[in-house]
């Protein structure tokens, strides 16, 4: 996922959201590619705006759910909502 934030950053690809489960292996490199997942992640102004635990199968809070949305997105879908243009008078 990191090289593929790294072209939204470049603006060479649009994205939205980003819908991804993450697990947790349990390995020595398991927080430092978490780490760099959401450094990539935030580099390319991506917010998370859920995230859920997967109890099935996982052991519990070992596989998260994350929804990612880009921060461009959010603010033209809440401008939209919250913000919306002054009325002509």
């Amino acid at each position: 996922m990191p090289p593929l934030f790294d072209l939204i950053s470049l603006g060479k690809v649009h994205v939205n959201q980003v819908l991804i489960e993450l697990h947790d292996p349990k390995t020595t490199n398991s927080a430092a590619t978490l780490y760099n997942f959401f450094r990539a992640a935030d580099e390319a102004k991506f917010r998370i705006t859920h995230k859920e635990r997967n109890q099935w199968g996982c052991a519990g809070a070992r596989c998260v759910e994350y929804a990612l949305t880009s921060e461009s997105y959010l603010r033209e879908a809440n401008g939209a909502i919250i913000c919306p243009p002054p009325l002509a008078l």
